[in-house]
């Protein structure tokens, strides 16, 4: 069957690769997005190849799913770090997991306590 839903939440639409979604059929795989973020991946390139663009009004936050995958593990830890070092664009919302008003390393720290279950 495939993948059917893809969840992306920045507001600010990522740079992707041409063929980052070559195996997925877009005419079928929903794309959800920020609410009033729909005209931004509509006109955005790549991002304009699915059909099926929706608004969410809320974003279903899991805490600690950095990457937006709804599941927290170690590749929200790489997304993390990639945000902090500017290799992708950040984003606050999701990135401060320790709510202190900064994204660092303490959000990485933070980050791998909730994987492991530490309070």
């Amino acid at each position: 069957m495939g993948v059917t839903k893809i969840s992306c939440y920045p507001s600010k639409v990522p740079s992707i690769a041409s063929n980052t979604f070559f195996e997925i059929n877009k005419n079928v795989c929903e794309l959800h997005v920020l609410a009033g973020c729909y005209q931004s991946y509509r006109d955005a390139d790549y991002w304009n190849q699915f059909y099926i663009i929706i608004e969410d009004l809320e974003v279903p936050m899991v805490p600690g799913d950095v990457n937006g995958d709804e599941n927290v593990n170690v590749s929200d830890v790489t997304t993390l770090v990639n945000m902090i070092l500017g290799v992708v664009a950040k984003d606050e919302q999701v990135a401060d997991i320790n709510g202190d008003g900064k994204v660092n390393v303490s959000d990485v720290t933070a980050l791998i306590n909730i994987i492991l279950g530490v309070k």
